[in-house]
């Protein structure tokens, strides 16, 4: 669906970095030029740290892509 609207490939495993170059939080795929963010149910610990993106939960897109389809207009 992501492929088809044209999207770049995400970056899977991605690592957010803090100021000083460590690893703050991760991620099962993000895309950094669109600041979007899918997390799996253990990555959700995280949500807080990607501010200013658009985070999903992974589970909920794969289990109601229609209901997020707004999502993939980017």
């Amino acid at each position: 669906m992501l492929q088809e609207k044209g999207w770049p490939p995400p970056i899977a495993g991605y690592e957010l970095e803090g100021e000083n170059g460590e690893i703050i939080a991760s991620a099962e795929f993000a895309w950094e030029s669109l600041k979007i963010v899918f997390l799996t149910d253990e990555e959700m610990i995280y949500i807080d740290k990607f501010v200013g993106w658009e985070v999903r939960s992974l589970v909920d897109i794969i289990k109601n892509p229609g209901k997020n389809i707004r999502l993939f207009n980017v």
